[in-house]
C-alpha cells in the first residue's frame, strides 16, 4: 500500500509539474516499478503497464498497450462462472462516479498462457485496488489499477499441500487471513455502495436548488421536485398537488420513478385524506400500513396499490401552505424512515422557494398582459421614449390614430415631414417646446396641456397632452412617457352638457312643486324653477351674508336651526332625507316648507349636484287645524249616542261600532265585534235586498255614497226596529265604508217624532255641508301642487270623503285619524320621484346608462314587497308565480321602479277587472321577469316605438288616460344598465306580457 501511495504521489507531481506520459525518462521510471500496475484512461483503455504486470500475466506490451482491458484480458471462456471482468468493472464504474479508492476482495482471473507454454489459460489470484488520477478541475483523467498477487498463497491453500510442517500455524495464520480478506473485502463493497448512494444523494441535494429554480412553470417545478424525491429515499411512485381556492388538487400521477406519467384527478377538502390531514396540521405525515391508515382513502389506496407512504407539505417563506408532494412504495418492501423525511426536508425547502418564485412570476406576467392589453385598448395615446437619445421605444395604436400618421420607433419623426404641434398662429413648436422633451430634458411634470397638432393630410386635432420623467432608483432620467387624447371630443361633449343643462332646467321650469339645484362645494343655489321663483318670501341664495338676527330656521317644535344643519347644507353633505319640516322667518313674515333632499353623484363627466324639492304648507296648516277641529266634534258627536256609526265594509264585515247602535240592536258592542251578532242575520231578507241595491249604488257612484234608506232589524227578543241608514266610502279602493244609522221607530208612528227626525237630518245636512267644504279645499290643495305632467302618478293628496278623515279606529288608538303631515310627507316623495324619474329619463336620451349599485338581493322578495306596496292603491288585483327564491346582484331600488312601472301600465290600460301576474323564472346564469295583463292589445306596429322617449300608443292616447310617455323608457334603462333587455308580446289570444331578462350578476365593470 505504500508503494501504491508513493507511486500515485509521483504520477501527481508530474502532472501538476506538466510532465506528460510521452516523456522517455517517465514511461522508463513507471515501467521499472516493481508492482503489478495498469494505467486506464476513462475509457478503460490501457494506456502505460508495468514491467512486473507484463511478467505477472505473460503479456507483451506491445500486444495490449491501445486495447481495451477488458479486450486484453477477457475471461476464461471455458469457465462459465468466470466473474473477474464483471467484479473489475463494476469496481472501474465506482471510481469514475465517486472520483475516490475502491478496493476489491481477492478475484480469480485467468491469464492466457503464451503458445510456447502451450497456450490456455492460467488461473491467477490477486487483490485489486483501482485508484483515480485528477486533472486540475477535478476530473478523473487517468485510473491507477494495481494489484497483488496472491496465487501462491491461494494455490497453496488448495492443492491442501501436506507440508503440515510448515506448521499448523502457517494454516491457522492463512485461514485467519482469508477471513479477514474476505471480510474486509465485503466491508468495503459495503462501503462502497453506501459510499455511492450517499455521493447520488449529496448531488440530488446539492443540485435540487439549482434543477428547480430552472424553471418558472409550476408543472415543471412539481415533476422535478417528485422525480427527484423518489431517486433520493428510492420510491417507486409519487404525485403532487397545489393548494387552489382552499383544496389540494392532484392532476398526474408519476410511476416507475417519474419515466411514467398518468393523468389524474383528484381534488381533496381539508381533513380528507392524507393530503387534507396534511393540510390541517401543515406537518409531514409517515404511514408504513396505508392499508389499515384511518388518514388513507381507502378506494385510491386499492386503485393505486400503497403499501406504504410518506406525504410533506410545501410551505412557503411566509408561512403560506403551497401545495405537497407523496411519495408511495418504497423498493425492496422498506419502510420510509425518519432518514427519508430529512432527506426530503431539503428538496421541501428548495421547492418551496422554486413555486413562490414561479407564482410571483405568473402574477407579474399577469399583471404585464393586463397593463399590455390596457394600454393597447385605451382611449388615449402614449408614446414611450428614451433617454437621453430620445429614441421612441413604443407606442400604441391609439397615438397612431390620433396622430394621423405612424410613430417611427428611430429617428426624429419632425425632420422632413409636415405633421407636428403648432402654436395659435401655426407656427411649429420647437423641439424643446413638445411636453414629452421638457419631461425628458428638464425632469418636468406636464398635466393637461392643451396642444394643437397638424396632421400630414392638413387637418388638425385638439390634443390634451400630459407627459412625466421615468427615473431609475438613483434619481436619474431613463424614459418619459406622455399620454394624450382628443380634446375636441371633451369640449363638444361640454357644450352638449351646456344644452342638456338647459334643457333639463327648462323642463324643470314646467314642474308644479318648487325645485332648486344648489352646488355642493359652495352650498349656494345654482338654479330655481319658475315655482320656487314664485314663493311670496324667497329663499336666500347665499347663507353665509344673512344676519341671523333677522333671517333664521326653526324646526317643527319651534327650536332653532343652525345655518348648517339647514336642508341646503344638510344635501350638500351628501344626506339624502325627505319630509323635514321647516319654518323659514324673515322681517317681513314666516312661512313652512317640507324638504326632501337628494345628492346626485358625479358621473360622466359632470360634477355633482345636490336637489330640493320643497312645498309651502301653509295652506296645509291651515287645513290641518280646521281637520283637528272637525274631528274634534266628530268624535263629540260619536261618543254622544245620538246616533248610530258603524264602520264596515263591502263584504260586511264590522270593525267598530259606537253604544248608540249596540243598545239599537239590543246587544253590547264586544258582542257585535266578536261576530256574535250580525246585522245581517237580524235583517229580514226583504230588507236585505235594499243593502244590496245600496250596495251597488255605493260602488256605481262617482262620490261613493249612497241615498239614505229605511230598513228593519228584527231582535232576538222579537222586537222590530226600523233604521235610517246612510253609507259612504272610507278609501279610493272602495271597500271600507261607515254607515250612519238612526232609530226611526217611533217616528213612524208619532209626528213629533218625526220633527225630532227633521231636525237631526238637518243637523247632519249641516255637518256634510261643512265637510264638503273642507274636501274642496283639499282637492283644490291637490290639485294646485299636482300638474298633468307627472307620469303614471296619480295625485298623492286624494279626494277621501269627510267621514275618513274623521274615523275614530278604536278607543286606544292615537287622537289623529288622519295625519296630514304624512299626506304632505308623501306628495314631496311623488314629487321627488317625478323628478327623479325626469333626471333618469334625460339621461337615457343624452345616450348615458342609468348609474346603478347592485348588491346581493332576493328578486322575489323585491318583487313581492313592491307588489305589496302597489296593493295598497290598487287593491288585491296582482298575482306572485314562479321561483320562490331567486339570489343574484342588482340594484333593488331600481328594480322596484321597473316593476312599479310595468304594473302600474298593466292597470292603468288593461282590464280594469282583470288581475295582473308578475311571474319568475331562472334560466342558467339569467333570470326572467314576465309582467301579464288582459285586456286592449298593443298593436305590433306601435310596439318597435314603446319604449322610445316620450312614446305613447294610439291606444294610450284614445283612453284618456294622462302621462309622458317616460315610463317604458325608463323600464329599458334599468333593465339596461342590469346588462339585460326588456320585450313586449301582445296579442289578442294571449294577452300583453313585457319580458324583462337580466343576469345574475349585473355588478357593473370597473
Amino acid at each position: 500500500m505504500e508503494e501504491q501511495a508513493n507511486l500515485e504521489e509521483f504520477l501527481q507531481g508530474a502532472s501538476l509539474r506538466g510532465e506528460h506520459l510521452s516523456d522517455r525518462t517517465f514511461w522508463r521510471l513507471f515501467e521499472a516499478v516493481p508492482g503489478l500496475y495498469l494505467i486506464l484512461d476513462p475509457e478503460l483503455i490501457i494506456v502505460a503497464v508495468s514491467d512486473a504486470y507484463l511478467h505477472a500475466t505473460k503479456a507483451r506490451r506491445e500486444d495490449i498497450l491501445g486495447r481495451h482491458i477488458f479486450e486484453a484480458f477477457p475471461d476464461n471462456p471455458d469457465d462459465p462462472h468466470a466473474t473477474g471482468t464483471k467484479n473489475l468493472s463494476a469496481s472501474l464504474r465506482r471510481v469514475l462516479a465517486s472520483k475516490a479508492t475502491d478496493t476489491m476482495a481477492v478475484q480469480k482471473y485467468p491469464v492466457r498462457r503464451p503458445a510456447s507454454e502451450g497456450g490456455g489459460f492460467e488461473d491467477r489470484y490477486w487483490s485489486p485496488v483501482n485508484s483515480p488520477l485528477l486533472d486540475e478541475s477535478g476530473n478523473v483523467s487517468f485510473i491507477i489499477h494495481r494489484v497483488e498477487d496472491v496465487t501462491e498463497y491461494v494455490q497453496l491453500k488448495e492443492r491442501g499441500l501436506e507440508q503440515r510442517r510448515l506448521t499448523e500455524q502457517l494454516e491457522s495464520r492463512a485461514h485467519e487471513m482469508e477471513a479477514e480478506i474476505s471480510r474486509r473485502a465485503q466491508e468495503l463493497q459495503r462501503a462502497n455502495a453506501q459510499l455511492e448512494q450517499r455521493t447520488r444523494q449529496l448531488e440530488i441535494l446539492t443540485t435540487a436548488a439549482q434543477e428547480l429554480n430552472s424553471s418558472l412553470q409550476i408543472e415543471h417545478i412539481m415533476r422535478c421536485l417528485v422525480r427527484m424525491s423518489l431517486e433520493l429515499v428510492n420510491a417507486s411512485e409519487g404525485s403532487w398537488g397545489q393548494l387552489i381556492d382552499g383544496r389540494m388538487i392532484f392532476t398526474e400521477y408519476l410511476r416507475q420513478q417519474g419515466k411514467l406519467i398518468e393523468p389524474l384527478l383528484s381534488v381533496l377538502e381539508p381533513g380528507v385524506g392524507v393530503p387534507g390531514h396534511v393540510m390541517v396540521t401543515r406537518e409531514p405525515y409517515v404511514s408504513n400500513d396505508a392499508a389499515h391508515d384511518p388518514h388513507v382513502l381507502s378506494h385510491l389506496q386499492k386503485a393505486m396499490g400503497v403499501r406504504n407512504l410518506i406525504d410533506l407539505p410545501i410551505i412557503g417563506r411566509s408561512g403560506e401552505l403551497l401545495g405537497c408532494f407523496e411519495l408511495h412504495n418504497k423498493q425492496g418492501g422498506l419502510p420510509f424512515t425518519h432518514e427519508d423525511l430529512e432527506l426530503l426536508e431539503g428538496l421541501r425547502a428548495s421547492a418551496a422557494v422554486a413555486l413562490e418564485n414561479a407564482r410571483l412570476y405568473e402574477a407579474l406576467q399577469s399583471e404585464r398582459r393586463t397593463l399590455e392589453a390596457i394600454v393597447k385598448q385605451m382611449p388615449a395615446g402614449l408614446i414611450l421614449i428614451e433617454a437621453p437619445s430620445g429614441r421612441f421605444i413604443y407606442y400604441n395604436q391609439e397615438a397612431e390614430r390620433l396622430l394621423g400618421h405612424p410613430v417611427p420607433l428611430a429617428g426624429n419623426p419632425e425632420q422632413g415631414t409636415l405633421h407636428g404641434a403648432v402654436h395659435e398662429d401655426l407656427t411649429p413648436y420647437g423641439l424643446d417646446e413638445y411636453p414629452i422633451a421638457r419631461a425628458l430634458l428638464q425632469g418636468e411634470t406636464v398635466k393637461d396641456e392643451e396642444m394643437l397638432y397638424r396632421r400630414d393630410d392638413g387637418s388638425f386635432a385638439h390634443l390634451s397632452v400630459t407627459a412625466a420623467p421615468i427615473r431609475d432608483s438613483a434619481g436619474r432620467i431613463i424614459q418619459a412617457v406622455t399620454v394624450f387624447i382628443d380634446s375636441s371630443v371633451r369640449k363638444a361633449a361640454e357644450a352638449a352638457s351646456h344644452d342638456e343643462r338647459k334643457w333639463l332646467e327648462a323642463l324643470l321650469d314646467r314642474l308644479p312643486v318648487p325645485v332648486a339645484l344648489i352646488d355642493p362645494a359652495t352650498k349656494e343655489f345654482t338654479f330655481r324653477n319658475e315655482e320656487a321663483k314664485r314663493l311670496r318670501i324667497p329663499l336666500p341664495l347665499n347663507l353665509s351674508q344673512l344676519d341671523d338676527t333677522k333671517y333664521y330656521a326653526t324646526d317643527v317644535r319651534g327650536r332653532r336651526i343652525p345655518f348648517s344643519e339647514l336642508p341646503r347644507a344638510k344635501v350638500a353633505r351628501g344626506e339624502t332625507f325627505s319630509g323635514i319640516e321647516v319654518t323659514w322667518h324673515t322681517p317681513e313674515g314666516s312661512i313652512p316648507f317640507i324638504f326632501n333632499g337628494r345628492l346626485m353623484p358625479p358621473m360622466h363627466g359632470r360634477p355633482a349636484l345636490a336637489i330640493l324639492v320643497f312645498q309651502d304648507i301653509s295652506e296645509l296648516k291651515r287645513v290641518e287645524a280646521e281637520l283637528n277641529q272637525s274631528e274634534t266634534r266628530f268624535r263629540r258627536l260619536y261618543e254622544s249616542n245620538l246616533l248610530g256609526i258603524v264602520f264596515g265594509d263591502i263584504g260586511g264585515g264590522l270593525y267598530d261600532v259606537n253604544e248608540y247602535y249596540a243598545q239599537l240592536i239590543g246587544s253590547s258592542r264586544e258582542e257585535i265585534l266578536a261576530g256574535q251578532v250580525r246585522w245581517d242575520e237580524i235583517t229580514p231578507p226583504e230588507d236585505l235586498e235594499k243593502d244590496k241595491a245600496a250596495a251597488r249604488e255605493m260602488l256605481e257612484s262617482p262620490e261613493g255614497v249612497c241615498t239614505p234608506y229605511e230598513k228593519r232589524y228584527v231582535l232576538k227578543d222579537g222586537r222590530v226596529v226600523w233604521i235610517l241608514l246612510g253609507a259612504a266610502f272610507l278609501d279610493e279602493n272602495r271597500f271600507k265604508n261607515v254607515a250612519f244609522v238612526l232609530d226611526i221607530t217611533q217616528g213612524k208612528a208619532a209626528e213629533e217624532q218625526l220633527a225630532r227626525s227633521l231636525s237631526s237630518e238637518q243637523l247632519a245636512r249641516e255637518e256634510a255641508e261643512i265637510a264638503l267644504t273642507q274636501l274642496r279645499m283639499e282637492r283644490d290643495l291637490r290639485e294646485q301642487f299636482v300638474s298633468a305632467l307627472s307620469h303614471d302618478l296619480r295625485t298623492p293628496l286624494t279626494a277621501a270623503k269627510m267621514s275618513a278623515q274623521l274615523i275614530p279606529r278604536q278607543a286606544n288608538l292615537p287622537d289623529k285619524v288622519y295625519a296630514l303631515a304624512a299626506r304632505v310627507k308623501l306628495n314631496i316623495d311623488r314629487a321627488d320621484q317625478m323628478i327623479t324619474d325626469l333626471l333618469d329619463a334625460s339621461r337615457i336620451r343624452a345616450g348615458q346608462g342609468l348609474p346603478i349599485v347592485a348588491a346581493p338581493c332576493d328578486l322575489r322578495q323585491v318583487v313581492a314587497g313592491t307588489l305589496e306596496d302597489l296593493a295598497t292603491v290598487h287593491g288585491e288585483r296582482f298575482s306572485l308565480r314562479g321561483e320562490e327564491r331567486l339570489q343574484g346582484k342588482w340594484d333593488a331600488d331600481a328594480l322596484r321602479r321597473l316593476i312599479e312601472n310595468l304594473c302600474s301600465n298593466a292597470i292603468k290600460y288593461g282590464d280594469p277587472t282583470g288581475r295582473v301576474t308578475v311571474t319568475l323564472r331562472e334560466d342558467g346564469n339569467q333570470v326572467e321577469l314576465a309582467v301579464h295583463n288582459w285586456g286592449r292589445t298593443i298593436p305590433p306596429q306601435e310596439q318597435e316605438g314603446l319604449f322610445q322617449y316620450f312614446a305613447r300608443t294610439k291606444s294610450a292616447e284614445v283612453s284618456g288616460k294622462k302621462g309622458w310617455g317616460i315610463g317604458l323608457t325608463l323600464v329599458r334603462g334599468v333593465a339596461e344598465a342590469h346588462g339585460g333587455s326588456v320585450r313586449v308580446e301582445s296579442t289578442q289570444e294571449n294577452g300583453t306580457t313585457f319580458w324583462v331578462r337580466l343576469p345574475k350578476d349585473a355588478t357593473p365593470p370597473h
